[in-house]
C-alpha cells in the first residue's frame, strides 16, 4: 500500500457528474485544492473546510497522531484480521462490516462497485470510496459497535498487540477507529461519501 492517505467527506452527486475515467483525478484535484503547496500544511485535527463558501461541497477529515501516513491505517485493519476469530460472534459481524469496508481485506472491498471501472486498485495504493447509503450502513453499524469497543481489548492484547509498532497498542487501536468512525458520522449527517485517497 501507499504511505499515505488523505480522507474527506465530500458531495457524492459532484463525483458521480465526472467522467468515470476521471474521477481519481477528480478527487485528487479536490485535496490539492485545500493543501498549499508553497506552505507547511499542519491543520487542526477534524474537518478542514474551504475558504470559499461556493466550494462547501466538501471537507478533508485530519486524522490525529498519524503524520498524514497510511501505515497506521492499514495497521488498523490487519489488527482486526488478527483478532477478528478470538472475538464473540455477535460482535463480530459488526467488526466485519466496519473494518471490512474501510480498512481491512481486498482493498476491492473499500469501494463502491463500478463507481470507479478500469481503475486498478493495485496500482493506486489507496482507493476508500462509500456512497451516501454506505456511509449511513456504517454509521447504523457504529452505534452498536461503540459501546462494546471495550470488548475488543483481550483480543487485541492477545493477537495484535505489539508495542512500538504504529498501532500496537489498543489504545491507539481504539483511538484510530473513534477517528473513522467520526469521519463516518460527519458524512452521515450530511448525506454524504466518504473517501480516501493516497495524496
Amino acid at each position: 500500500m501507499g504511505l499515505d492517505l488523505t480522507a474527506l467527506i465530500v458531495d457524492w452527486t459532484r463525483v458521480l457528474n465526472v467522467a468515470p475515467e476521471s474521477r481519481y483525478a477528480f478527487l485528487e484535484d479536490t485535496v490539492s485544492a485545500l493543501i498549499p503547496e508553497d506552505a507547511a500544511y499542519d491543520p487542526p485535527p477534524g474537518l478542514v473546510w474551504p475558504e470559499r463558501p461556493d466550494v462547501g461541497w466538501y471537507a478533508l477529515y485530519e486524522f490525529r497522531n498519524t503524520a498524514g501516513s497510511y501505515k497506521p491505517h492499514a495497521w488498523t485493519g490487519r489488527s482486526w484480521g488478527y483478532m477478528r476469530d478470538a472475538v464473540d460472534p455477535s460482535l463480530r459481524a459488526d467488526g466485519d462490516a466496519f473494518f471490512g469496508r474501510l480498512l481491512a481485506g481486498d482493498t476491492r472491498d473499500h469501494l463502491e462497485p463500478d463507481v470507479f471501472p478500469g481503475q486498478d486498485v493495485h496500482h493506486v495504493s489507496t482507493l476508500i470510496a462509500c456512497a451516501p447509503e454506505t456511509v449511513q450502513s456504517l454509521a447504523d453499524v457504529w452505534t452498536r459497535l461503540a459501546p462494546r469497543l471495550h470488548e475488543l481489548r483481550a483480543p487485541f492484547d492477545a493477537h495484535a498487540a505489539e508495542p512500538g509498532r504504529w498501532i500496537g497498542t489498543f489504545e491507539e487501536f481504539e483511538a484510530l477507529t473513534r477517528q473513522w468512525a467520526e469521519a463516518v458520522g460527519e458524512a452521515a449527517d450530511r448525506h454524504w461519501a466518504l473517501a480516501a485517497i493516497n495524496f
